[in-house]
């Protein structure tokens, strides 16, 4: 699940939002609706930032966890502790998908 804004199919849409206000706009009404369509997609192209993002493995998803009650378990990778450490919930950066 990804829950950022992937520049690209933004842009793809609202490519295809300024082409049927277009395709449309027999008589000049929509001028201002195609505006702010090209107004935002400028905004998108040159001042939206972006971020350097990957998905998280919760450790319930990750092959090296071995649960060990319903909300904790064991992680194989790391070996520490089920008592203490990780819940379900939790990640790393060494997590791998099962």
């Amino acid at each position: 699940m990804n829950d950022y804004i992937d520049r690209e199919v933004l842009r793809t849409y609202m490519l295809a939002g300024i082409s049927l206000a277009e395709t449309f706009n027999k008589d000049g009404c929509l001028n201002d609706k195609i505006n702010a369509y090209k107004e935002c997609l400028s905004i998108v192209d040159e001042d939206m930032p972006s971020i350097d993002a990957l998905e998280v493995i919760r450790c319930k998803d990750c092959k090296y966890f071995e649960e060990t009650s319903e909300i904790k378990g064991e992680c194989t990778y790391w070996k520490v502790m089920p008592t203490i450490y990780p819940f379900k919930e939790d990640y790393c950066a060494r997590g791998e998908k099962e």
